[in-house]
Parts: structure tokens; C-alpha cells; sequence
């Protein structure tokens, strides 16, 4: 597949367009998948008493803790969100997030590596330097995403 750059001061706005001699399922995916990406998603983050607007590619994983759903981000900054993990898990980009248990959803871009502890779980490292495991649930589901 090709790629082309078409620059000039008549385009306001950006667009992507796809040239092809008909349609096809892997071009509805295509189109379906670079919209999703172009999409602005932002999240809302509260951290005493104040609310930050946090973009999806800062974000490096959502986990509950004490009943709360807590966003980290690149800076290793932690906040509450009001969206629930199946909420996220169902409206976040497949193609960018990754649910590694029932109370975690990390990242893809954020994946250091994989490793195997010693009692033989999956730890996922990222590259804030946050050390999380993969529950055994849900290994055979993220091997099939990643692959």
C-alpha cells in the first residue's frame, strides 16, 4: 500500500482519503481503525480537588485501587477517573489499549517487555518503570491481540 502526501493551502482541514478499485473488508477495517485513532478522546483526571484533561497517548494504564479506577501517565502522575474499567475497556481504541486483567487496561505503546516471574505469572514492564502482572485469565486473550 501506498502512502502520499497531497500538501497545499486550499485543505483547512486534514482529511485521508483512500483510493482503491473497490470496497473491501480489510478497507472498511482500515477506515474504521484511522478513524478511531484521529478521534481526540481525552480523559478526565481529578487529583486533589482539581480536574486535569489527560490525552490518550500520556496514558500508560488504568487500574482500580480501593474501589477507584486510577490513571497513570508517562510521569508517573496518578489520578481518579469517573469511567469504570468495562466502560473503558468497551470505548477505548483496541488498536492503542490492551486489558491485561479484570482490574487493569495498559497501553500497548507503553509495553517495555514481557517477562516470567518466579511463580511462573506473565509481568508486563513499562516504560515508566511500572512492574504489573497479567492475570492468567486473560494471557491466551492479550497473546492473540499482540499477534
Amino acid at each position: 500500500m501506498k502512502v502520499k502526501f497531497n500538501i497545499a493551502k486550499q485543505f483547512i482541514e486534514p482529511f485521508i482519503q483512500i483510493n482503491a478499485a473497490q470496497k473491501s473488508t480489510e478497507l472498511q477495517q482500515l477506515a474504521e481503525s484511522i478513524q478511531k485513532l484521529t478521534q481526540e478522546w481525552i480523559i478526565t483526571g481529578y487529583q486533589n480537588r482539581q480536574q486535569f484533561v489527560l490525552s490518550l497517548p500520556q496514558i500508560v494504564r488504568f487500574y482500580t485501587e480501593d474501589g477507584a479506577v486510577i490513571c497513570e501517565t508517562d510521569n508517573q502522575h496518578h489520578y481518579r477517573i469517573k469511567e469504570r474499567i468495562y466502560f473503558l475497556h468497551n470505548q477505548l481504541p483496541k488498536e492503542m489499549f490492551l486489558q491485561i486483567s479484570s482490574a487493569e487496561i495498559v497501553n500497548i505503546n507503553k509495553i517495555d517487555y514481557f517477562s516470567l516471574s518466579k511463580a511462573g505469572r506473565y509481568q508486563i514492564n513499562l516504560t515508566n518503570g511500572t512492574l504489573t502482572c497479567a492475570s492468567r485469565r486473560f494471557v491466551k486473550t492479550i497473546k492473540e491481540d499482540l499477534s
